[in-house]
């Protein structure tokens, strides 16, 4: 069994970034990355290693493209209390990224994109959406 939904499902349940845009038109690059290591208090720059074009200089880390970056993300999910992911290819050549919040109230988050961490930063803003507390207001403020 799957643990992505249909694309039918994905079309009727996309959500929103915290920046209010839908989150299939999150491409990956830089853009993406600075969200991801913002809302996730992430690393957002690293050095480029000497031997490299650019060395020495300062680079956003990607996320969004690179799997390695990819999986710090996945392991800062599990310590944010999403432990149970799962990643998986979908026809036709899309890859689905699977959170699931395993204390209740039970949650499923999924995003499909063109790459495996592509799926994952766009399911990790949405996880991290989540769990933003509610602002609260004091009433006659």
């Amino acid at each position: 069994p799957s643990i992505c939904p249909s694309k039918s499902e994905t079309a009727d349940n996309l959500s929103k970034s915290p920046t209010g845009t839908k989150m299939q038109h999150l491409d990956a690059g830089p853009e993406l990355d600075a969200l991801v290591a913002k809302m996730l208090e992430l690393p957002e720059t690293e050095t480029i290693p000497i031997g490299q074009q650019g060395q020495g200089q300062k680079q956003f880390i990607p996320y969004s493209t690179d799997i390695a970056h990819a999986w710090t993300v996945l392991e800062k999910l599990r310590a944010l209390g999403w432990p149970n992911v799962g990643t998986e290819q979908t026809p036709p050549f899309k890859w689905c990224c699977a959170l699931i919040l395993n204390h209740f109230p039970w949650r499923v988050i999924s995003e499909i994109a063109d790459s495996a961490p592509l799926a994952i930063c766009r399911a990790a803003l949405r996880a991290v959406q989540y769990h933003q507390p509610a602002t609260q207001t004091t009433p006659g403020a």
